[in-house]
């Protein structure tokens, strides 16, 4: 991994423009500070209490990240921002946790979500100069966890599938030996290796949601994830996969993202 703190690329895509950063642990240079306070004041804007995590902590943190902002190409205004943290598992090397990502409520429901993990999870690949990794995520919506499923190849946990791979496993492991800090984790959870469900994982944070999350509007899908976890205590579910050129595509192809480049 190339060092020192800096903007890997911009892109413009209909109204927005993104601009991918890597951030080296324990930096606490300019760059890093300016990141800072713009994530800061959108956490400000649209929840209750700003979570001291990631690129919301108030130093740096012993993590390298990777970190998204979006804004609007016409007023500059900041519209959000996802930061993803590398972690490493043994066997895999260097994977990445999508980890933290906040949209002003002005845009919501335009695709921006799967748009920054399509370019936090390209900013990674480029700067570490790998095809494939593999990748985490934290969720309790049954739409956020299908759609991040489409960058992944044989994902779990995802629909129709009951069993993790051992590779998989493996990786989920490492998280939960590394990383419940940087996911916000409740200190006392148990996390489950047959499910891949962190019990009573949000249970008194910022992200405790007993309502579940965003749905999905497939019924099959939304009972697969609904049957492994228990919203009302704060169950919380890992999901591992290992990203490909394939699988990149394929979800840079979602029906969300499409959406989004319309106004190309």
């Amino acid at each position: 991994m190339a060092k020192g703190c800096r903007r890997l690329f911009q892109v413009r895509v209909g109204q927005y423009v993104y601009s991918t950063y890597f951030i080296q642990a324990f930096c606490d240079c300019k760059l890093w500070a300016e990141l800072h306070e713009i994530c800061k004041d959108l956490a400000k804007n649209n929840l209750d209490k700003v979570p001291e995590y990631q690129i919301l902590s108030p130093t740096p943190t012993g993590t390298h990240k990777i970190v998204t902002l979006v804004r609007e190409r016409n007023t500059e205004a900041f519209a959000a921002f996802a930061s993803a943290v590398i972690f490493i598992a043994d066997g895999q090397g260097e994977c990445l946790h999508l980890g933290l990502s906040i949209i002003d409520t002005k845009h919501r429901e335009k695709g921006l979500g799967t748009a920054l993990n399509f370019f936090n999870v390209s900013g990674f690949s480029l700067n570490r100069r790998r095809l494939s990794f593999f990748l985490t995520n934290v969720s309790t919506s049954p739409a956020i966890l299908h759609t991040v499923g489409k960058y992944l190849s044989e994902p779990y946990p995802f629909f129709d599938k009951e069993t993790p791979g051992e590779v998989s496993l493996r990786v989920a492991q490492a998280f939960d030996a590394q990383m419940r800090r940087e996911a916000r984790l409740n200190e006392t959870t148990r996390f489950c290796g047959h499910t891949f469900v962190f019990l009573e994982g949000n249970k008194g944070n910022e992200f405790y949601r007993p309502d579940g999350g965003e749905p999905i509007a497939v019924p099959k899908i939304q009972q697969y994830y609904e049957h492994r976890t228990d919203n009302q205590i704060g169950d919380v579910i890992l999901q591992v996969g290992k990203v490909s050129p394939f699988s990149l595509l394929r979800g840079g192809m979602s029906s969300r993202f499409r959406k989004l480049i319309k106004g190309l």
